[in-house]
């Protein structure tokens, strides 16, 4: 049986830390974003999975490297035996860490959005078939999130991030409609196991894992 992942969700307005970037790398990509306030929610997201790493793994917080790529799975140097995955969206950032197998994950702060146009971007016909049954209402709207974080969960567990093409990614129908939001599916000859969360209605995250 595959194990859990261990997950943790933070929300960076519950706090007032200036958040420093820890090494060259996130320096940089820290200075390249667009406002302050992004490059805070950049490290503090990068922060809360560093802190999962150090609880799970008996380390200090300063002593784990994060290593993040935009087209292979991110890892932390010095520790082989575990898979990481985190995401942000907003102030909310969520982490994720799995022994002795494979895990990605990703969230979203749920917030309105002319889905038409992105949708055709990155949802084959029977997605959006799934879609249209749910209305125009809230229950749509999550259901898009939740399509849009599986995607976006399953490309980081291939390891490929969005370059992968969100359209290889074919999200089963009940997982969409939160008829089951705990499910396994087939992709790539192996069977990955996809978690939605969504305590609030705020935001919305999801986990594909497989051991």
């Amino acid at each position: 049986m595959t194990s859990l992942p261990v997950w943790v969700h933070s929300e960076r307005s519950a706090d007032d830390i200036a958040y420093q970037p820890v090494g060259d790398s996130e320096q940089a990509r820290a200075a390249r974003l667009i406002s302050p306030e992004t490059a805070q929610n950049f490290l503090h997201a990068r922060n809360v999975m560093r802190k999962l790493v150090a609880d799970e793994c008996g380390l200090a917080a300063d002593e784990v490297q994060l290593r993040a790529y935009d087209d292979a799975r991110s890892s932390v140097k010095g520790i082989d035996k575990i898979s990481v995955s985190w995401s942000r969206s907003g102030p909310h950032a969520f982490a994720a860490l799995l022994r002795d197998g494979r895990v990605g994950a990703d969230i979203e702060q749920l917030r309105p959005l002319n889905t038409g146009p992105v949708l055709q971007m990155i949802a084959n016909e029977d997605e959006r078939r799934v879609l249209e049954t749910l209305g125009n209402g809230d229950a749509a709207l999550c259901g898009f999130y939740r399509l849009w974080c599986a995607k976006e969960a399953v490309l980081k567990w291939r390891g490929k991030g969005l370059r992968g093409g969100p359209k290889s990614v074919v999200v089963p129908g009940p997982f969409i409609s939160g008829e089951k939001p705990d499910m396994d599916f087939e992709e790539a000859g192996r069977q990955v196991h996809l978690k939605a969360i969504q305590p609030s209605d705020d935001w919305v995250a999801v986990l594909a894992f497989s051991g």
